[in-house]
Order: C-alpha cells, then sequence, then structure tokens
C-alpha cells in the first residue's frame, strides 16, 4: 500500500486556459480523494474566478511563487508548448508528480531531461496523450492483441479540426514556432504517432514529413503528412490538418485476416472487414474502470499505488522523437 493511500491529494494546477476550464478543473475536481490547493495562471481575474467557481483556496499569476508556497503532492500542467519542460523540471525538484499536456516537450533534449530527473527523484511524468485511454482505441488494442488482424502491413491514421483559432479563448501562441514548436504535426500528429505505437506495440524507426501552411497565419504548418516504418515493418501514413471543418480522428489498420476501422470521432465506432469481404461491427469493451478510461483519474490511480502508468514519460519520448528530430 502506498503511503499516500491514505491522505488527500493535494494538486496544483498551472495554467488556466480553455483547456484547463473544459477538461483539467472538471475532471479533477470530480475524483473523490483529490483536493486542488492552487492554481495559477497569467490573469489575475480569470484565475481568482476559477478558484471561486472549484472553491480552490490558493490563486497566482506565478507558477514559482505557488510551488514555493503551497504544499503540494501532484502538479498538473497545460501551459504554452514551450513552458511545458520548464515547469515540469522544476515540479520534479520540488519533489511533486507531474502530469503534463502533450506535447511533453519541443525538443528531444528537454524532453529527456525531464525523463531523467523523473527517474532520480522517482516521481511519475505523465503525459496526457488522451487517447490512449480513449475506450474505442483500447477496444481496437484489444482486438489486435487477441489476434482479430493477424499481422499488421498499414496504417493510415487521420486527424483534423479547425484549428486553434477557431477557439477565441486559446492563444495566438499556436502559430508562433518558438513557442509551439510547431504546427499541426506536433499539435495532433503527436496523438496519431503515439496511438500507432500503443496500438502495435511497436516502435518506428523511420519517418518524413511534408506539410505545408494554406490558410492560418504565423511561421507553422497547418496541414500535413507524415510518413513512417516501425521496426517490424509496419508503414505508416499519418494525416493532421487545422482546416477541417468538423473534428476527425480515425484510424484504419490492414492486415493478413483484413482491415480495422477505428473511428474516434465524430463518433466512437469499430468495424472490421475480413478478407472475403464480410463487415462486422466489433463492441466496445464494457468492463473498463474509470481510471482506464479518464487520463485524470489514471494519474491519481498512479499516485495512489492503484494503476501502472499507460503514458508515463520515458515510453512517450519515442514517439515525440518521431515528429522532432533533435
Amino acid at each position: 500500500m502506498s503511503h499516500i493511500d491514505s491522505k488527500i491529494i493535494r494538486l496544483g494546477i498551472i495554467g488556466s486556459g480553455s483547456f484547463v476550464q473544459s477538461d483539467y478543473l472538471p475532471n479533477f475536481s470530480k475524483i473523490q480523494g483529490v483536493k486542488i490547493s492552487a492554481i495559477c495562471g497569467n490573469t489575475p481575474e480569470k484565475v481568482k474566478t476559477l478558484a471561486n467557481k472549484y472553491g480552490i483556496a490558493g490563486a497566482y499569476t506565478d507558477w514559482r511563487d505557488m510551488l514555493n508556497v503551497v504544499p503540494l503532492d501532484a502538479v498538473a500542467i497545460a501551459t504554452p508548448n514551450y513552458l511545458h519542460d520548464i515547469q515540469a523540471i522544476e515540479v520534479l525538484k520540488h519533489g511533486y508528480h507531474v502530469f503534463v499536456e502533450k506535447p511533453m516537450a519541443i525538443t528531444l533534449g528537454r524532453a529527456k531531461k525531464m525523463v531523467a530527473l523523473a527517474k532520480a527523484t522517482k516521481k511519475i511524468l505523465m503525459v496526457n496523450q488522451s487517447k490512449r485511454y480513449s475506450p474505442v482505441f483500447l477496444s481496437a488494442k484489444d482486438f489486435i492483441i487477441k489476434g482479430g488482424i493477424g499481422k499488421i502491413y498499414t496504417m493510415n491514421l487521420r486527424i483534423a479540426h479547425s484549428g486553434p483559432d477557431s477557439d477565441e479563448k486559446r492563444g495566438d501562441w499556436f502559430f508562433d514556432k518558438k513557442r509551439a514548436g510547431g504546427g499541426s504535426i506536433l499539435d495532433l500528429g503527436i496523438h496519431m504517432v503515439d496511438i500507432a505505437r500503443f496500438l502495435t506495440n511497436d516502435d518506428i524507426i523511420e519517418s518524413y514529413n511534408v506539410f505545408t501552411q494554406l490558410v492560418k497565419r504565423g511561421d507553422v504548418e497547418d496541414n500535413g503528412i507524415l510518413i513512417a516504418k516501425t521496426k517490424e515493418g509496419v508503414i505508416l501514413s499519418v494525416e493532421t490538418s487545422w482546416t477541417s471543418f468538423r473534428n476527425e480522428s480515425s484510424v484504419t489498420i490492414y492486415g493478413e485476416n483484413g482491415v480495422l476501422y477505428i473511428s474516434e470521432l465524430p463518433e466512437q465506432r469499430l468495424e472490421f472487414v475480413n478478407t472475403k469481404g464480410k463487415k462486422e461491427s466489433i463492441k466496445l469493451l464494457s468492463k473498463l474502470q474509470p481510471y482506464e478510461t479518464n487520463p485524470y483519474q489514471h494519474f491519481i490511480a498512479c499516485i495512489k499505488g492503484d494503476a501502472h502508468c499507460k503514458s508515463e514519460g520515458f515510453d512517450v519520448i519515442k514517439s515525440l522523437r518521431v515528429i522532432i528530430k533533435k
């Protein structure tokens, strides 16, 4: 039994943007045994409003002050990409567990420092690669493990939405390469590269990016294609877009027994067509625990010792390496 099992987990949140408001706060605030002790953001009024709404005692505009003043057990980070490693490293130095938004860093060197420090401090460094917790992808992995598709030959993966600028609450840093690290391939492609590794249980050894800017402002791509090959010879094609009129997230896997169609967005659906053309709808796994399908609950379960982290930094860095070469 973990030493933390018998007490409340004190959580700090760095960031007060749209994703914190739509996902982090609603999810973490509902988990039994978790107390959000402090939140930090750039805008005093916004931070105070969120603190009042969720009953958070500490409201800060300087994340270093928050770490130095408030006793915590863990910190969740949802800030512009270039800050992820800086903040995560400081949190680890304080001896706290880390939940950090993807991508974990904008350079491999920075990501390696995060992983090394997490190992040295024996703290959890969980990256929010949320698709690893999606019921449809968990069900697809189960189907693959049981031999449903046989040997995998190729995978086509697509992820798209209308872009960060479609949400007025999101910052313009997405379009600045120095702060974002990249455009749609890093922002969205990291999800699909990671889920490809998750589904195949295989590492990617070669990759090539082709991207272009069609509509959006700034100095990053809004559309891109990544071609890759795994150690076992599976060929991947990853398509990303910030110019789609609807949210899309899908994977098509071609194997020796047929084709597996995985749809996450706009709806969760799993379908298999065998080599004779017979179509079959695959039921999603129904007995999954909340901590298996919710990354926020998963993080807390890992801290308590009730689960083994499925998106630890030392593994996720292998996905980042496919997109960022240095």
